[in-house]
């Protein structure tokens, strides 16, 4: 697993200086990210993986998400909230805040409706 963690950091490291990669360092590099998934049994997101949201877009996901979490709370029993929150900052990269994402992440319907 150290020569692969090394392998992903060095092909990292070359597309950071020359700010792009090869066609087949671009796929060894998504091969090498895939399998560390498999080791690891779970999802890996580097910086650069992050999908950015602009300004515009921000409010009506962090509503999305919010209600998605609403909603699981609501039909499966899940009460503790942060796993979902956590992976909304992990997955996306906002040009606002955090402290605006969780205001609207956690708005209710009526706040929504009347526009506060």
């Amino acid at each position: 697993m150290d020569a692969l963690c090394g392998e992903i950091k060095r092909l990292r490291w070359m597309r950071e200086e020359s700010g792009c990669l090869s066609r087949s360092n671009k796929r060894k590099l998504k091969v090498c990210k895939l399998r560390l998934q498999e080791l690891l049994g779970a999802v890996v997101i580097y910086p650069e993986d992050r999908l950015h949201i602009p300004a515009k877009e921000h409010m009506l996901l962090a509503f999305y998400m919010g209600e998605m979490n609403n909603r699981l709370k609501e039909h499966f029993g899940e009460n503790y909230d942060g796993k979902l929150l956590a992976l909304l900052f992990d997955i996306f990269e906002f040009e606002v805040s955090r402290g605006t994402i969780l205001r609207y992440y956690y708005m209710s319907e009526d706040e929504k409706e009347n526009g506060k």
